[in-house]
């Protein structure tokens, strides 16, 4: 007897593996962007506190400012500026453009790891936050309007 749970809504049977793989997918997908920029902006936190003293609570909040401003800019850009071009991405491009994400991560950190060896006192916190947060986002884009290209081009 086969059960809701074996069927497609057309009818057709799935076996476990499918139902599996399909779930896989999702997860990925409505995770991977969020996912690489919770890595990035961990280790970029991190990355900034390793040559100093435990961080207090000023330099956690400046450095969550600095992120925080980073992501409102960008944000006001694309809805202001990029208003008539919003749509939203195909399910293969947010997959394909997350595998490039190591570059995004690696150049946020970078950045971040500049701003520790050349900044001292509290400035160093909100810089780092906001450079690592503008080119995680900046730099996924990229990576997302490349997997898009290469997409077209398979």
């Amino acid at each position: 007897m086969i059960g809701p749970m074996d069927q497609q809504s057309d009818g057709t049977k799935r076996n476990f593996a499918d139902r599996y793989a399909s779930g896989l997918k999702t997860s990925v997908h409505n995770n991977a962007i969020a996912y690489g920029f919770s890595i990035m902006i961990t280790a970029a936190l991190a990355v900034v506190s390793a040559g100093r003293d435990t961080p207090g609570v000023w330099e956690v909040l400046t450095f969550a400012g600095g992120a925080v401003l980073a992501f409102t800019i960008v944000e006001a850009f694309v809805y202001f500026g990029l208003h008539q071009r919003l749509k939203e991405e195909a399910t293969e491009v947010r997959l394909l453009g997350s595998v490039f994400s190591f570059l995004s991560i690696g150049l946020a950190l970078g950045a971040t790891w500049i701003v520790e060896r050349f900044l001292s006192g509290l400035i160093a916190w909100p810089i780092g936050g906001f450079l690592a947060t503008l080119i995680y986002v900046c730099l996924l884009a990229l990576e997302l309007s490349i997997a898009e290209r290469l997409r077209e081009h398979r």
